[in-house]
């Protein structure tokens, strides 16, 4: 369980001590008598209403030991009962101290730090009135102290997230053992410095090269939960497109703490560096790498404004698939191509062969590693040569990362999109395209 799933879990569970305690500090006692010498050694009042006897080798004792006492006592009982029975000082009560007129006061006694100067030396009454108000003020004193409320301090989180599944993600510390469950995340952690913490990875999470060799724990679709728990992970960071809903449930059951993050807008996707940078202490790489991202792809936006070429994209082959939604879509649109494709009922559909001949887009984009596939589409589709696509010589072929995974090298995607819908040579756009798919971001 996290420091999170901790904190959900606590109940305020009945406790005896605690019981016990409270009716103990609540029990009725009667208040202790404080004799109060006088340079007599004659008898005095008490605060209970009861003759008390003192002699001399008592004067040495002051009244202001006694009040402590007295307060001490008081708090041991509780407060309240002290506090209720404080009568209420009236508002205009002139020349007065906590209550008593200054009357009552002995003229020839000056204020001092020892009560028992105070004390005049008229009548026994006017001796226990004071003492009983100095008594009194102390006990007020302490109430004031009680209504305070208790500040019970709360459970602190160094980190709190809110992931795709609305699910909120606590943290007492930035996570330190992550496995990544899918390839652009772990690019992603990789450009944000945050390489040294990934514990685990997919089998598809193969860039940067060095991502290779971290321990493999999934597939995508297949979570190897044994090998997961083994490893003790922080947080499992994934994806929507890339995993199932079944495997999120299913790190939740298992008490690990999964992080599903949006990937389906460009907006998303840069936000989820700040997401990633906060969870896992890298907050300001994090806001660094997606204050870049956003410079180029508003950059390109202006430059394409105004622009609206018609293109197709191949995603795959046999069945011939291509993309109407979604991220692809709007990386498209962004570097002023005009999908026609677009507005699909779902997000990657299968296409009729006729359809794309009457629509006749002016470029085609074809993702994948070499100018092969051009060829092997041109062979299953010998009617493409009748597209101005073809017959202009604007089929293009880019790395498929670049373009289809959501990730740091958008901008690199971007980039090599608005030079070829704006006429770049195709060839030379390849080469470029090799290079900069592999130059570290």
């Amino acid at each position: 369980m996290g420091a999170g799933d901790g904190a959900r879990g606590r109940s305020s569970a009945w406790n005896p001590f605690r019981s016990n305690l409270a009716s103990f500090i609540g029990r009725p006692a009667a208040p202790p008598a404080v004799t109060v010498p006088n340079r007599q050694g004659r008898n005095v009042i008490d605060t209970t209403g009861r003759e008390a006897v003192t002699n001399n080798t008592n004067s040495h004792k002051s009244a202001a030991s006694h009040a402590a006492l007295l307060q001490r006592k008081i708090r041991a009982r509780g407060t309240k009962r002290a506090c209720a029975s404080v009568p209420a000082e009236p508002l205009h009560r002139p020349r007065s101290i906590h209550g008593v007129s200054s009357r009552s006061i002995d003229s020839s006694h000056r204020m001092t730090s020892d009560p028992s100067a105070m004390i005049p030396h008229t009548t026994t009454m006017h001796r226990t009135s004071l003492l009983t108000a100095l008594c009194l003020a102390l006990a007020c004193s302490a109430c004031d102290r009680a209504r305070a409320p208790e500040s019970t301090p709360a459970a602190h989180y160094a980190v709190v997230e809110v992931d795709a599944m609305q699910d909120t993600v606590r943290l007492a510390t930035p996570a330190r053992r992550v496995i990544s469950l899918a390839p652009n995340i772990t690019e992603m952690l990789f450009a944000i410095g945050a390489q040294d913490l990934l514990i685990g990875r997919t089998t598809y999470c193969d860039y940067p090269p060095a991502a290779t060799r971290i321990e493999p724990v999934a597939d995508m679709q297949q979570l190897n939960y044994e090998k997961i728990i083994a490893l003790k992970p922080d947080l499992l960071p994934m994806t929507f497109v890339g995993n199932m809903k079944t495997s999120y449930n299913k790190l939740k059951e298992l008490g690990l703490r999964p992080f599903e993050l949006h990937d389906s807008t460009i907006g998303e996707v840069i936000q989820g560096f700040e997401l990633l940078g906060a969870l896992v202490g890298r907050a300001e790489a994090g806001k660094a790498v997606a204050g870049r991202l956003r410079n180029t792809v508003d950059s390109i936006r202006r430059l394409a404004r105004n622009d609206s070429v018609t293109v197709f994209v191949v995603i795959d082959r046999a069945p011939l698939m291509t993309v109407s939604s979604g991220f692809i879509a709007e990386m498209l649109s962004t570097a002023g191509g005009r999908n026609i494709a677009g507005g699909g009922v779902t997000q990657y559909p299968t296409y009729s062969r006729e359809e794309l001949l009457r629509l006749d887009p002016e470029v085609i984009i074809v993702p994948g590693p070499d100018w092969h596939g051009v060829s092997d589409l041109l062979n299953t589709y010998p009617e493409w040569h009748q597209l101005r696509a073809v017959r202009t010589n604007r089929v293009y072929v880019l790395p498929p990362d670049v373009i289809e995974r959501p990730g740091p090298r958008i901008g690199i995607g971007l980039e090599l999109l608005y030079r070829a819908l704006h006429g770049a040579e195709p060839h030379r756009l390849f080469e470029d395209a090799q290079r900069m798919a592999n130059t570290p971001t």
